[in-house]
């Protein structure tokens, strides 16, 4: 009888430090996404954070005061909000906010976004404010799979407080640790 010969570990290890290497991607890949929008970890409307503003007598600056019933402000907003706007926020974004309360948002992510979903990802989006909160929500949009995937992945819809609303900027907070700072495109 033939003595078994002894087979070398080196294919297993070499297979189990590919697995380690791409999980350790995968995991730093999820956690940045979760880093910057924890809404995926835990959901938590934008709207109730409104409530911790001061109030409108007490608040210095009218870029963030509260609608008062009656208060036209939301419609003010409104109006000052449509146009064309541009961040850099993981890449290069574009938002064009119409007047009949659609919006397209063009995003050209980088780095490990532009490898996950697309280089370039057009979104249809449907938009109005409320008591001071722009509410965004993706209708749809190209390559429709990859934006299916990010409504997956992040919800079909945004809640942002606005923070400050000006001619050249738009500045929101999308969760407790992240700001939009939105420049307006000139025409």
């Amino acid at each position: 009888m033939s003595k078994p010969t002894k087979q070398s570990k080196r294919p297993v290890q070499r297979h189990f430090g590919v697995i380690i290497c791409l999980s350790l991607a995968i995991f730093w890949a999820w956690t940045s996404y979760v880093d910057h929008h924890p809404a995926v970890a835990e959901k938590q409307p934008a709207a109730l954070a409104i409530q911790s503003l001061p109030p409108r007598s007490d608040n210095p600056s009218p870029e963030i005061a509260l609608p008062i019933p009656g208060d036209n402000r939301d419609e003010e907003l409104r109006q000052k909000a449509i146009g064309t706007w541009e961040d850099d926020y993981h890449g290069k974004r574009t938002m064009d906010l119409r007047a009949d309360g659609t919006a397209t948002m063009i995003v050209e992510p980088e780095g490990i976004g532009a490898a996950l979903f697309a280089k370039k990802l057009t979104f249809d989006i449907e938009w109005k404010i409320e008591q001071g909160v722009m509410i965004l929500k993706t209708l749809g949009g190209t390559p429709a799979k990859k934006i299916a995937l990010v409504s997956k992945i992040y919800g079909d819809q945004a809640e942002e407080i606005i923070i400050e609303l000006t001619d050249d900027r738009l500045l929101v907070e999308h969760d407790e640790s992240t700001d939009f700072d939105w420049r307006r495109v000139s025409d």
